[in-house]
């Protein structure tokens, strides 16, 4: 089997974990209100690009602080807390994952 396809069995197989499946579920409920959508593709935006650009550690405290606040905010509304702890729960499984594959990889360097 080639890396490309061992790659593709293992998306399938994450993408039918309950984490995975939870994740899905709360997205498409918040997709219904426009304005929750917006919301947070604004804050997943801001998130992605706070670590994209090569700030200064004064401005990225600043912005860090920001991106804090806003995330308290918009943890207050149940759904988005909801989903935001899925997809804690979903990159802590791809965390774990990657964990294992570092420690078998390290097991064959041996």
């Amino acid at each position: 089997m080639s890396l490309n396809s061992s790659i593709n069995v293992l998306i399938e197989e994450i993408s039918a974990t309950k984490e995975f499946q939870n994740l899905r579920s709360l997205k498409a409920a918040i997709g219904q209100d426009q304005k929750l959508t917006s919301l947070v593709e604004q804050f997943q935006r801001k998130q992605a690009n706070a670590y994209a650009e090569n700030l200064p550690p004064q401005k990225m405290q600043a912005l860090m602080e920001e991106l804090e606040k806003e995330y308290a905010q918009l943890s207050t509304i149940p759904i988005v807390k909801q989903y935001f702890d899925a997809g804690d729960s979903l990159n802590q499984l791809i965390g774990n994952i990657i964990k294992n594959i570092n420690t078998g990889l390290e097991k064959r360097l041996s």
